[in-house]
């Protein structure tokens, strides 16, 4: 093989190499944008069931009905006394109070729990009436227990899908009549 016909070879090939390479870095670019792109998207999640369906995706607002939801929810976390206290569900203060108050319902041997009537949701917080029932070994009572509940908004968890927490929850003092 002569010295001008391999040079030729090598130039020739080095020409192709340039081309490919600009094609290749080209590709890499564009994978790269459309992958930045996509990223920003929101995730398609799909329920498997009898059917497949396309699930939509929790906000981070929360609804009216979710609020009232998760306050019937975490009223009885916070009342109910044979209730199991799931994490932040209760701000530390409301953990303490719980705490207190179960402690003096087991010594004097009685059993408590909420019923939730209404939540209504007003100026940021939710003003509830309930009924709270007390037990005494067979004997149970009724009262009319209104309170004002103050929530804060937390993350959302496997504990505590609803992304809620319960601030402070004091009772509505009714003026008694004459």
């Amino acid at each position: 093989m002569k010295f001008i016909t391999a040079w030729s070879d090598v130039l020739t090939q080095n020409q192709t190499l340039k081309i490919v390479i600009l094609c290749l870095s080209f590709i890499v670019l564009l994978l790269g944008f459309t992958t930045v792109a996509n990223s920003f998207k929101a995730p398609l999640l799909i329920e498997k069931a009898c059917y497949s369906k396309v699930k939509s995706l929790a906000s981070d607002k929360h609804s009216e009905v979710e609020i009232k939801a998760f306050v019937e929810w975490a009223l009885a976390q916070r009342f109910d006394s044979e209730k199991l206290l799931i994490e932040n569900v209760l701000s530390y203060r409301e953990t303490k109070k719980r705490r207190a108050e179960l402690k003096e319902i087991k010594h004097r041997k009685m059993k408590q729990k909420i019923i939730v009537n209404t939540v209504e949701l007003k100026d940021g917080k939710a003003l509830v009436d309930s009924d709270r029932l007390i037990s005494v070994g067979k004997v149970r009572s009724a009262f009319v227990f209104p309170l004002i509940v103050s929530l804060e908004s937390i993350s959302r968890s496997m504990e505590n899908p609803y992304g809620l927490r319960i601030k402070s929850v004091n009772e509505i003092k009714r003026k008694k009549r004459k």
